[in-house]
């Protein structure tokens, strides 16, 4: 993994508890399936899209 040294400094950083602890749990490694990613951001994207062309917002003179 090419981000292994950037990725341990961020993890090691004090900044970033929160992410920190999260990456804590990952002891035994990750899995980050892209597809499984991709429709995870997409899909409440397109939700948001489809309730504007459902329902316009009226547009004031």
């Amino acid at each position: 993994m090419t981000a292994g040294p950037a990725f341990a400094a961020i993890t090691a950083a004090a900044r970033y508890p929160v992410f920190t602890g999260t990456m804590s749990g990952c002891d035994g490694g990750y899995d980050l399936d892209l597809d499984t990613l991709f429709e995870f951001g997409l899909k409440p994207f397109l939700d948001g899209i489809a309730l504007i062309v459902e329902d316009p917002p009226s547009r004031s003179p």
